[in-house]
C-alpha cells in the first residue's frame, strides 16, 4: 500500500524522533500552531500513556496559538502544524544517521592465551618451539620475528571479535593447528564465519604510530575444499614488541586494532575491469604480488544496515521535498550522492563547473552500477583527476581540494557515509593537491597513467618514453606512505626518493641495501 507524502513524512518523523525527548524538542523549540485541517497520526508515548498528535506538514506562518506541554498532552485530537524549522531537524537526523554509521571495527589489543602462544611458537623458527609467555617476555621481549607473529595472532582474534560483534557465528580454524589431529583447513584460511572462509592478513603500523603500513598485507587468494573463494580480511595493528603485546599494562602507545574490511580476488578483478584503462597488474594472469593498500577493503553490507535504511529514507525524503517544492538545507550534497537522490534538490547544477558535472556523473553512475564502497569512490576520484591532468584544456577553476564538498559532510573518515578508518580518501586528495600545485607544470605533461597492482601510480609523457615516472608510491624501506612527486624528488631511474630515509630503488646507490616494491 503506497503512502501519501504526508504519511511518509510522519513515518520518518516517527522513526527518527524516536525518543520522547526528541519529540518534545520539536514541540518545545519550534512554533507549533493550532490547526483544524486534515492531519496524520503520530503516536507519542508520555508517562506510560499514549497520547496522539495529529501533525500536518505545513509552513504556516502566523500562529493562532502556541501549544503548551500540558495542552498537547491533554487533548489527543488537536491538529498541529510541523513547520519548516522542525522539518530541518528531521532532515538533520536522517543525514546524521546516513553519514555517521557506527562501525564496530576497532577493538583493544586482544589478550593472548597460552594456547595462542603455543600456536605462534609453531609458526616461528625451531628455537621458538614450545615457548610460553613468561619465557618470551624474559628472553625474546624485543624479538622482531616473534613480535610479527604475535601481532598476526592478535589480528586473527580481533577479526573474530569483529564478526561476533555483528552476531555472526565464528569458528577459529587457525587454533586447530595446536590440536593432536588438526583440521587441514588451517593451511587455507583462519576463520569460518557462518560457512564463509576468511583468511586474516595483518599489517603493522609504522614505528612512530602513524596510520600507515610498515609491514604490508600481501594476499594469497585461495579456495576451500568446496571451491568457495576465501575472503581476505585486512587488519591494521600497532607496532609492538613481544613483551608489549603479552604484557601491555601501562604501555603508552595506542593499543587499538582496526579491522579494515574484506576483499576477494573476484572483487579486485571487477575493479580492474571497471577501471581497465588505469589499473594494471604485473602479469597477464594477475597474482596480486604486491601488498593490498587499505582502501581496497570494504565492510560487509550488514555493517551498514542502519546507514542503508537512512539513505533510502533520505531518498524518499527528497521526493517529498520535491513534491512540496521545499528546498533542502545546506551541506547535504554527500548525502544526496550516497542515497541516489535528485541532486537538483541540493545544488544548482547550472552553477557547477564542467569538471564538477563530469565528476558527479561518473561518481553517481559508478555508485549505481557497482554499489557504494570505498574502492569505487577512491578510484573514481583518482581516475577523474588523471583525466583532468592529461587534458590539454583543463578547467582553470579545478582544484583537487574541491572534491571534498561532494564527499565529506564533516568527518574525513566518513566519506559518503563509508567508514574509512585510516583516512585514505582524505590522504589521496592531499596527495593529488600536491601533484597539482607543487608540480603542476610537470603533471600536466603526462598523458598516460597506470596504477600498478593498486598501489603505485606512474605516468608517461608519451608512449615513446622508455621509463615510467613514479608519481605516488610508498617507501619500501621505512614505510613512509604516501610518497608524492613534488614532496619527494626523483632519482635517475624516475623513482621517488623517500624524504624520511633517502631510499629510492635498488638501481641507485641509496637503495642498494633495501627492499623495493618496484
Amino acid at each position: 500500500m503506497n503512502c501519501t507524502p504526508h504519511q511518509k513524512l510522519m513515518q520518518l518523523f516517527d522513526r527518527y524522533a524516536c525518543t520522547d525527548e526528541k519529540r518534545w524538542m520539536l514541540i518545545k523549540n519550534h512554533v507549533i500552531h493550532k490547526e483544524w485541517g486534515q492531519g496524520t497520526l503520530v503516536k507519542k508515548p508520555t508517562g506510560g500513556k499514549r497520547s496522539v498528535l495529529h501533525v500536518k506538514y505545513n509552513d504556516a506562518r502566523a500562529p493562532e496559538k502556541v501549544l503548551e506541554h500540558n495542552e498537547v498532552l491533554g487533548n489527543s485530537n488537536i491538529h498541529v502544524v510541523l513547520p519548516i524549522k522542525a522539518r530541518r531537524e528531521l532532515e538533520k537526523w536522517i543525514a546524521m544517521t546516513a553519514m555517521n554509521p557506527e562501525v564496530k571495527a576497532q577493538c583493544s589489543l586482544p589478550t593472548l592465551t597460552e594456547s595462542d602462544i603455543q600456536l605462534v611458537s609453531m609458526w616461528g623458527e625451531p628455537i621458538h618451539n614450545n615457548l610460553d609467555g613468561h619465557s618470551i617476555i624474559e628472553n625474546y621481549g624485543k624479538n622482531w620475528t616473534l613480535g610479527l607473529l604475535l601481532s598476526a595472532r592478535s589480528a586473527e582474534k580481533a577479526a573474530a571479535e569483529f564478526y561476533r560483534n555483528y552476531g555472526k557465528t565464528v569458528t577459529d580454524i587457525s587454533i586447530t593447528q595446536t590440536e593432536e589431529r588438526p583440521l587441514s583447513e588451517w593451511k587455507i584460511y583462519d576463520l569460518d564465519v557462518e560457512g564463509v572462509p576468511v583468511d586474516v592478513k595483518n599489517s603493522r603500523a609504522y614505528k612512530n604510530g602513524e596510520n600507515r603500513y610498515s609491514e604490508y598485507c600481501i594476499p594469497q587468494f585461495k579456495r576451500n575444499r568446496k571451491n568457495h573463494e576465501v575472503s581476505i580480511a585486512g587488519v591494521f595493528s600497532p607496532y609492538l614488541w613481544p613483551s608489549d603485546i603479552l604484557k601491555p599494562t601501562g604501555y603508552s602507545k595506542d593499543l587499538r586494532v582496526v579491522v579494515l574490511g574484506e576483499t576477494t580476488r573476484a572483487k579486485l578483478e571487477k575493479l580492474r575491469e571497471e577501471f581497465n584503462s588505469l589499473v594494471e597488474f604485473r602479469s597477464v594472469r594477475p597474482d596480486f604480488d604486491s601488498f593490498l593498500p587499505p582502501w581496497v577493503f570494504e565492510y560487509p553490507n550488514y555493517v551498514y544496515t542502519e546507514r542503508n535504511k537512512a539513505l533510502n529514507d533520505f531518498k524518499d525524503f527528497s521526493k517529498i521535498a520535491k513534491s512540496t517544492n521545499t528546498p533542502f538545507g545546506k551541506g547535504l550534497i554527500p548525502v544526496a550522492i550516497a542515497s541516489g537522490a535528485d541532486l537538483a534538490m541540493v545544488l544548482n547544477q547550472n552553477a557547477l563547473d564542467s569538471w564538477e558535472r563530469t565528476f558527479l556523473d561518473q561518481l553517481c553512475d559508478r555508485i549505481e552500477k557497482c554499489g557504494l564502497s570505498l574502492p569505487i569512490v577512491f578510484l573514481t576520484v583518482l581516475a577523474h583527476f588523471l583525466d583532468i591532468a592529461a587534458s590539454s584544456k583543463s578547467d582553470s577553476n579545478f582544484q583537487p581540494d574541491k572534491y571534498r564538498k561532494f564527499l565529506f559532510c564533516e568527518d574525513t573518515d566518513r566519506p559518503l557515509g563509508i567508514y574509512d578508518p585510516l583516512n585514505t580518501l582524505d590522504s589521496l586528495i592531499k596527495a593529488l593537491g600536491t601533484l597539482w600545485t607543487t608540480e603542476k607544470g610537470l603533471i600536466q605533461k603526462f598523458r598516460t597513467f597506470k596504477l600498478q597492482s593498486f598501489n603505485i601510480l606512474q605516468g608517461k609523457s608519451d608512449q615513446t618514453d622508455s621509463l615510467w615516472t613514479t608519481l605516488i608510491a610508498y617507501c619500501g624501506k621505512c614505510g613512509k606512505n604516501p610518497l608524492v612527486l613534488g614532496e619527494s624528488e626523483l632519482c635517475d631511474y624516475r623513482r621517488l626518493i623517500c624524504s624520511a630515509c633517502g631510499y629510492c630503488c635498488p638501481s641507485c646507490k641509496s637503495g642498494a641495501d633495501g627492499w623495493t616494491p618496484y
